[in-house]
């Protein structure tokens, strides 16, 4: 990166750090119109090895399609992030300890499908993060949405249940075409 770029991607951790240490369920990142590709580069440095970020991160690059699906479409995302990690070689000062967390979809339902993400994720929050000081964060980069009214349902849904203390949602909101204002206000921790 750029020192410019490193800046900007350092100055965004530490406003993101700010607020993941607030009793959140969810974060909203408010963006201009045109820093789409900004957020993608900041995405991808809170994944960085050498980034400052200590927590755990997870990006979900999956457009919402239904609740049904999204809801399925994400618990396999996931699972196959952790199956990467528990199979994949690792430089040797990265301390390793294979994850032990299967995703279970058996409880999805039309009713409340996003219940069932929020549990599995609860799960996954305590089998990586409990008994420590740090936080899960799980980023939903919904680019490719075209139904956000039923988006903003299914988030709706999710953070209506109950969240692990050390588990924080987030997602991109692009200033002028903002989706997710009302959530953020409506569901605090």
């Amino acid at each position: 990166m750029s020192n410019a770029i490193q800046q900007i991607a350092d100055n965004m951790l530490l406003l993101w750090e700010d607020a993941v240490a607030q009793p959140v369920k969810m974060i909203r990142i408010v963006i201009n119109p045109g820093d789409e590709t900004m957020l993608k580069a900041f995405y991808d440095y809170m994944l960085a090895i050498d980034s400052e970020e200590e927590d755990m991160v997870f990006i979900i690059a999956l457009p919402f399609t239904s609740a049904m699906e999204f809801s399925k479409d994400v618990l396999q995302y996931i699972s196959k992030q952790i199956e990467y990690w528990n199979n994949s070689k690792k430089p040797e000062d990265i301390v390793f300890e294979k994850v032990e967390w299967q995703a279970d979809d058996s409880t999805i339902n039309s009713s409340n499908a996003a219940q069932t993400v929020v549990e599995n994720f609860n799960r996954l929050t305590h089998e990586l993060v409990s008994g420590t000081d740090m936080k899960c964060s799980f980023i939903f980069n919904l680019e490719g949405t075209k139904d956000y009214e039923g988006c903003r349902q299914w988030f709706s849904q999710a953070l209506s249940q109950p969240f692990d203390k050390q588990m924080v949602w987030g997602t991109g909101d692009i200033i002028g075409q903002e989706q997710f204002g009302k959530l953020m206000t409506t569901y605090q921790k």
